[in-house]
């Protein structure tokens, strides 16, 4: 699953393909004209802010690959991150709807069709466990991080419900401390318990002079949930959620030039 940002308008087939900057190889990439790397004490981020227009569309759509690999094949693509977790059965989790209908997964632990609230079973804990939502409206001037969806998502351009929820009104979600996504793993080579830590993807909005921002958010150390909001707060987002990371998490932005 990626989500991305695309040109609406088509190029002519003979220009030259312009080569796509991916990441996880973050020290490598160089930062095209709508991203930069932030820094925070000692640790540092890659963000890719974009505004919603009607040259560009902000999208999702399942794809068997890294995000490198979809800005590669579709010339039309500026920037592309991972999506939203998988399962076991390798079907996406959660509340995913685009324009062209809606593609969320069928296991029944998800009421991933039902607005408002966006919840399912943890089969592990034996309790239910909610997340949230981002969401495009049909003009694609309202972006929203939330933990409802008003209506149903047909009345959407994008919704894609997931967890946890990292940052809503300016504030660290209570979903982003819950000790499930913060728990401690064993220390290789030692008798201890350390917090888990991996490296981190979210989706983030910032309002800037009254204007609703989008951003693609990679992490380029290992960090743990909890830290991962504060930092995502401090840095000044209005709202963001969590996407799949660990291994997987990788943000792919094509050059300047293209």
């Amino acid at each position: 699953m990626v989500v991305s940002l695309t040109r609406e308008h088509r190029e002519d087939p003979k220009t030259e393909k312009p080569t796509p900057k991916s990441m996880p190889e973050y020290r490598h990439g160089n930062p095209d004209r709508y991203g930069k790397f932030i820094v925070s004490g000692d640790f540092a981020f890659y963000e890719y802010r974009f505004k919603i227009t009607s040259e560009t569309k902000f999208r999702m759509q399942e794809f068997w690959g890294f995000p490198k690999d979809f800005v590669k094949s579709n010339r039309n693509v500026l920037a592309a991150i991972n999506g939203v977790y998988w399962n076991a059965a390798h079907k996406p989790e959660g509340a995913l709807y685009s324009g062209k209908g809606y593609i969320g997964t069928e296991t029944p632990e998800f009421n991933s069709r039902q607005p408002p609230i966006f919840g399912f079973f943890d089969k592990t804990r034996r309790e239910p466990r909610y997340g949230g939502y981002l969401s495009v409206d049909l003009s694609g001037n309202e972006v929203r991080i939330s933990e409802t969806l008003h209506g149903n998502h047909s009345d959407y351009w994008l919704v894609v419900g997931t967890h946890p929820l990292l940052v809503m009104k300016g504030k660290i979600h209570p979903q982003a401390i819950d000790p499930h996504y913060n728990r401690t793993i064993k220390e290789p080579k030692a008798e201890k318990q350390v917090p888990y830590a991996t490296y981190r993807s979210a989706i983030g909005i910032r309002e800037i002079d009254q204007k609703t921002y989008v951003s693609f958010i990679v992490s380029m150390d290992r960090i743990t949930m909890s830290d991962w909001a504060k930092k995502l707060k401090d840095a000044g987002f209005a709202g963001a959620i969590n996407i799949d990371g660990g291994p997987v998490s990788q943000l792919a932005t094509r050059d300047a030039s293209g």
